[in-house]
């Protein structure tokens, strides 16, 4: 099989997962977890300019429950890894108003070095799942560490994660 013919094999690592409780219980956004290593437990840190690459992938899958009456969102975004600034939301996932689990899954794929193609899935166990496209313009030219962030309107809205993975590809 020649070179031009030859198929490129991509396989995908799972690079961070955590499982228990991540709460989010206040008005506003906030950091609900960083994305972590499960050996040592520290911050992934994705290095500068290592997501440039066309179809590059990352996936993050959220496993959780939320409920209160407001209005509350899922947030997936970057950070620099020196300083936590800098935020650029990948996507932000609205999570409707009724108590119920969720499942979320949001997969970035590269275009090239600043554009990305933004694909998401968000499933409850009381409503039809919801499917979205669309572009993102992240800058990976700096090390990066990926947070999940919630965002409640209510001092009594609740949004939980009890399990999270970041897979990449590529």
């Amino acid at each position: 099989m020649s070179n031009k013919t030859a198929a490129t094999m991509y396989v995908e690592q799972r690079i961070s997962c955590d499982v228990g409780e991540f709460i989010k219980n206040s008005t506003g956004r906030s950091t609900i977890t960083n994305c972590i290593v499960p050996a040592d437990k520290s911050r992934f840190v994705l290095r500068a300019n290592s997501f440039s690459q066309p179809n590059n992938t990352i996936r993050l899958r959220v496993w959780g429950r939320k409920s209160g009456t407001g209005t509350k969102k899922i947030h997936f975004a970057v950070v620099t890894n020196k300083t936590f600034d800098k935020y650029q939301a990948i996507k932000s996932i609205p999570l409707g108003h009724a108590d119920s689990n969720f499942y979320l899954e949001i997969i970035l794929t590269a275009i090239d070095k600043h554009s990305q193609n933004v694909n998401s899935i968000y499933m409850t166990d009381n409503t039809s799942p919801s499917i979205n496209n669309s572009l993102a313009k992240i800058k990976f030219v700096d090390d990066r560490v990926f947070r999940i962030y919630g965002e409640c309107s209510n001092d009594t809205d609740v949004i939980t994660i009890n399990k999270y993975e970041l897979l990449i590809c590529g």
